[in-house]
């Protein structure tokens, strides 16, 4: 047994006993991350507890006094329900449970959207999302998505060759003008990354194709001129930024151009492909802590997800140079867990200030997202989790 699969073991054994004592709720940050991990574990012991704990969820869930939003409400845990049943992870119909929050939802992210909060983990486009995998199963929900893409629409700033949105700050529920999130987490290119999941489904393809142009421009045009990286983490139109930008899913490079590629699959350009590979040729030169602000393992910002990413985009180009920066990450992904009393020896850098390092059992900041990452290095089988990140 070579020491990916060591490691994975050890951290499917501790959720194993964890899970249960994970006492929030999210998709992102609690019980549900943990379950998506157990449930593609596929073993036996690991995934009956899983389904058993999701329907304990669902039986018992009151959704008034949960939030709505894809990071920690309900419309995570529409997405995990019926992303396990349309991935053959669990026998359940997401029809009988989901039908009646379907109304609900869509209220909530149509008054997400009017607000200008089309926040990916925390607003309207990750509701949106939600929409777009039950309308896979149900008719009932395409016209939720197009008034949403309309919204959408009627709140960019268009000039007529790019388009954007002003960037709403969800944790206070600030729009900030003339102020645009760069990031995939948070920001435009989760937008973009949605649309062109709503034209490959057959949604308003003429609209959408023109939108996903314009935001891809509105991207390119407002590249760096830094020697480091490609995108700012947030593009403030009358302050410049001098803060070196994440080598991450959440922010950066990474993230940006994963929504990118998707983008260049719509459109059909291999300029922009090709713009795309230039960039991460250029992020696989970054190593150090500074010039990546990579401080722990996690998907969402640490070793894992850049190790993932890289090795996406080697599958998808088959450019040795991601392969080769991949294998670095993974690397540095085991190194990271030197922690006595981490989970499986993890824990997620947070700076003193705001209470240190600390042990994380989610799929975002935690071992499940750790633990998905290496179920696909070791087995090669198809990461479809990583859809839920935007990330293909």
């Amino acid at each position: 047994m070579d020491k990916y699969h060591e490691k994975f073991n050890a951290i499917i054994e501790l959720l194993k006993e964890e899970e249960v004592k994970e006492q929030r709720f999210g998709f992102m940050s609690g019980r549900l991350g943990i379950l998506l991990f157990l449930l593609h574990s596929k073993k036996s012991e690991f995934y009956d507890r899983a389904v058993e704990s999701l329907d304990n969820i669902i039986e018992n869930i009151i959704v008034e006094r949960e939030s709505h939003n894809y990071s920690f409400g309900i419309a995570g845990l529409g997405v995990l329900i019926e992303y396990a049943e349309q991935n053959s992870l669990i026998e359940m119909d997401s029809n009988e449970i989901l039908e009646d929050l379907d109304d609900y939802l869509y209220e909530k992210m149509m008054i997400d959207a009017r607000e200008g909060n089309y926040d990916f983990l925390n607003g309207a486009v990750g509701a949106g999302f939600y929409f777009l995998l039950r309308n896979k199963k149900t008719a009932n929900v395409k016209t939720f998505i197009e008034d949403l893409v309309y919204q959408l629409e009627l709140s960019s700033i268009d000039d007529g060759s790019s388009m954007k949105w002003n960037y709403y700050q969800a944790e206070n529920g600030l729009l900030h003008p003339n102020v645009y999130n760069m990031g995939l987490s948070h920001g435009i290119p989760a937008i973009l990354s949605f649309l062109s999941k709503v034209h490959n489904a057959g949604i308003l393809i003429d609209k959408t194709k023109d939108m996903i142009e314009k935001i891809v421009n509105f991207i390119i045009e407002n590249k760096t001129d830094s020697i480091l990286y490609s995108f700012s983490e947030i593009l403030d139109i009358n302050t410049p930024n001098e803060t070196v930008s994440r080598l991450a899913w959440c922010y950066g490079d990474l993230g940006v151009c994963c929504s990118l590629w998707q983008a260049s699959d719509v459109l059909n350009s291999v300029e922009l492909k090709e713009e795309i590979i230039s960039i991460l040729t250029i992020a696989s030169g970054r190593k150090s802590k500074e010039s990546t602000q990579i401080y722990d393992a996690s998907l969402c910002h640490g070793t894992v997800g850049a190790a993932h990413i890289f090795q996406r985009f080697y599958d998808w180009t088959k450019i040795p140079l991601f392969k080769e920066t991949a294998d670095y990450w993974y690397e540095e992904t085991l190194k990271m867990a030197h922690f006595e009393d981490g989970y499986a020896g993890y824990k997620v850098y947070t700076p003193i200030e705001y209470g240190g390092e600390r042990p994380s059992r989610s799929f975002l900041e935690g071992i499940s997202g750790i633990g998905l990452v290496l179920l696909y290095k070791i087995s090669g089988k198809n990461p479809s989790w990583e859809e839920l990140l935007f990330i293909s």
